[in-house]
């Protein structure tokens, strides 16, 4: 049996865990198209196994050279990346960048692995090399949550008691009362200019804030409310407009007092009207009872004022009351 080749089995690139020196590269044509198959894990820690990270689902990624393929690599990880992290002294104190990752920042936060062998190719020919060899492969992709400088577990929590946890918590981890009260003086400070709402509404906008990590508190401050929450709030207004809306108030209420006026007067009209029907009524009636009256008064003159009768009356006999003599005899 003829001895394996001093180069079977071997990665023609250089990683920490088998330094080997590379072989001579040959050309690859830039028109080629290659192909890498990939398992992606997301992880927190660069320690941490893989079998414990986020599983995503196998992609097979395509392109006419190495960092073409990197391009489309980062693009498929990105969302689930964060800020980078960092660290300085002892012990560390972390911060996490405002800026968000890029194509520059790609070894920092993907890894990928051919078994347990790192792939890190010194150059493009190398990289082409090794993905011809290994097209029928399927790589490990590992994509580092915070990236490479959160190595082991003591680091994630290190990073998450400063930057991601809220500061003062309550005995159920969240944010305790007095983080709320100050997260609403923040935004009273940086927004009471120009929004106005109750009281109930800043603090549902402070417990928004609350809710994401810490690291991410100032730039949630900076930031208008939510899409979610804007209706909640008015929009604080200029001298011009006060003055309006003021003057506007002012003739409202002359209005309302000339419309209640108005109201007024128009009652009294219907009283005065009213009153001035029942006492035509009223007229009216007495004027019938004294034009009855005036007949009964005419009627039963006094005898006195008719000198015609009063001499007729006295020319008439009297005549005896025979009758009545009859019925005191009987």
């Amino acid at each position: 049996m003829s001895a394996p080749s001093p180069t079977q089995h071997q990665h023609r690139y250089p990683t920490r865990s088998s330094p080997v020196t590379p072989a001579p590269t040959t050309p690859v044509r830039s028109e080629s198209l290659f192909h890498l198959r990939a398992d992606i894990n997301v992880k927190e820690t660069v320690c941490g196994r893989d079998s414990n990270g986020k599983r995503l689902a196998q992609c097979v990624f395509e392109g006419s050279s190495w960092d073409v393929l990197k391009v489309q690599i980062f693009a498929h990880c990105l969302p689930h990346v964060e800020y980078k992290a960092t660290h300085e002294g002892e012990p560390r104190v972390w911060t996490i960048e405002s800026e968000k990752p890029t194509i520059a920042d790609f070894d920092t936060f993907i890894m990928l692995k051919m078994g347990r062998y790192f792939f890190k190719p010194g150059n493009s020919n190398q990289a082409h090399r090794y993905l011809v060899e290994h097209q029928d492969h399927t790589f490990s992709v590992v994509v580092l949550k915070w990236g490479s400088l959160v190595s082991t577990s003591t680091d994630l929590q290190g990073l998450q008691e400063q930057c991601i946890r809220p500061q003062v918590q309550d005995r159920s981890g969240a944010a305790a009362e007095s983080a709320h009260s100050q997260m609403v003086r923040e935004l009273k400070g940086q927004w009471s200019t120009t929004y106005s709402s109750f009281e109930s509404n800043w603090r549902m906008w402070a417990a928004y804030i609350l809710k994401t990590p810490t690291h991410q508190h100032a730039l949630h401050i900076s930031n208008p409310p939510p899409a979610t929450m804007l209706h909640l709030f008015e929009p604080v207004l200029n001298g011009a407009q006060v003055r309006n809306q003021n003057l506007q108030s002012s003739m409202a209420v002359a209005l309302d007092v000339v419309d209640s006026s108005l109201e007024g007067l128009a009652t009294l009209k219907w009283y005065i009207h009213d009153v001035a029907s029942r006492i035509e009524l009223d007229e009216t009636a007495l004027r019938a009872k004294r034009r009855a009256i005036e007949g009964f008064l005419q009627e039963v003159t006094p005898v006195a004022q008719r000198t015609d009768l009063i001499d007729l009356l006295r020319n008439i006999p009297n005549v005896n009351d025979d009758e009545h003599k009859e019925d005191d005899d009987e």
